[in-house]
C-alpha cells in the first residue's frame, strides 16, 4: 500500500482481541506511535477528535495529515489498546504525482453520416489526430494517432476534442480529410467547423 507525500491520507485498521473483531474503540483509549523512514525510533502521534473513526465490525478509519507525510519512505505505525491486541501497519509513502489536466476545455463535436439514399450509415468510421506533432495541453503530452468513432444506428457521432486545437479529421469511405480547428466552447457541429461542400 502507498500513500502519497504531503497530501492527507487514511488507513483502515482492524483490531482485534484474541481473534474476535473489536468494537467500541475510543480515541482516548488509543495510543498511536509512528515511525518514518530514515528514524530508528517510534515517536507519540496525538489524534485530532476527525483522526478516528469506528466504521464497524472491528474496522476504524485513522487519518493521517500531510505533515505524517512528509518523508518518503517506509512508514510504520503501531496502535496500542486496553481492549484490542496490538495493531502493526506498514506502508510506504511515495512522492506526489505530476498535476494531472483534471478538466480540459473541451469540445463535443458531433455529426451525422447517411448514405446516398439517405439512410443512416453506421459503419463508416470518423478519425481525429492532432495536426502537429508534438503537443502539449497544461502538464499532459498529447498522444499520437488517431481518436476513432463510429456512427451510431441513426448516422450519429460524437467526440470531445480539446478547445483551441488544429485537427485533422478524416471520414475515408466519404472521401473527406480536412484540418479544423476546435471551437472554444461546449459542442459544435463538425459541419460548421468545415468549409462549405459541394
Amino acid at each position: 500500500m502507498t500513500k502519497f507525500q504531503n497530501r492527507s491520507a487514511e488507513s483502515v485498521v482492524e483490531l482485534k482481541k484474541d481473534g474476535a473483531p473489536v468494537s467500541g474503540v475510543l480515541k482516548p483509549a488509543l495510543t498511536v506511535q509512528v515511525r518514518k523512514a530514515g528514524t530508528s525510533s517510534f515517536s507519540f502521534k496525538t489524534l485530532a477528535s476527525d483522526d478516528w473513526a469506528e466504521l464497524g465490525y472491528g474496522l476504524y478509519a485513522l487519518k493521517w495529515s500531510a505533515s505524517d507525510m512528509n518523508t518518503l519512505g517506509e512508514f510504520v505505525f503501531r496502535l496500542a489498546s486496553s481492549t484490542s491486541d496490538p495493531y502493526l501497519g506498514i506502508f510506504s509513502v511515495v512522492p506526489a504525482p505530476l498535476g494531472i489536466l483534471a478538466s480540459p476545455g473541451v469540445c463535443i463535436v458531433s455529426g451525422n453520416i447517411v448514405d446516398i439514399g439517405g439512410n443512416a450509415s453506421h459503419s463508416q468510421q470518423v478519425s481525429f489526430r492532432a495536426s502537429q506533432f508534438p503537443a502539449s495541453a497544461g502538464p499532459s503530452l498529447i498522444a499520437g494517432g488517431y481518436l476513432t468513432t463510429t456512427p451510431d444506428a441513426y448516422g450519429n457521432f460524437s467526440v470531445a476534442l480539446l478547445q483551441g486545437r488544429s485537427v485533422v479529421v478524416e471520414i475515408a469511405q466519404s472521401g473527406l480529410k480536412h484540418t479544423i480547428t476546435v471551437p472554444s466552447q461546449p459542442s459544435a457541429s463538425l459541419l460548421d467547423l468545415l468549409p462549405p461542400l459541394p
